[in-house]
């Protein structure tokens, strides 16, 4: 008897981890990252590592400043780059 609480427990502990795995951000109930957000991420990237930022903005998607958000979509005809001479995420015609 104390062998089947201790496996139901166990179950019931698995359903839960699966249940919040199915909660992740990159659902696509996540908010949209704005752009001082991505700048915030880029920020706390660049004081986190000592080399190079990175060059793709996808970089960025696992900093804790982004953490619950996901990359926003740019207008039509822009894209979200790094600008490396201004240290910052700017939106540049595609």
């Amino acid at each position: 008897m104390k062998q089947l609480l201790h496996l139901r427990g166990f179950y019931s502990i698995a359903l839960l981890a699966a249940a919040l795995a199915g909660c992740s951000k990159s659902g696509s109930t996540a908010k949209e990252a704005t752009l001082p957000e991505l700048n915030r991420a880029l920020v706390a990237w660049s004081t986190m590592n000592s080399g190079p930022p990175p060059t793709e903005v996808s970089g960025l998607t696992n900093s804790p400043a982004l953490r619950g958000k996901r990359l926003p979509t740019a207008p039509a005809g822009k894209k979200f780059v790094i600008d490396p001479v201004r240290g910052a995420v700017v939106l540049v015609d595609r």
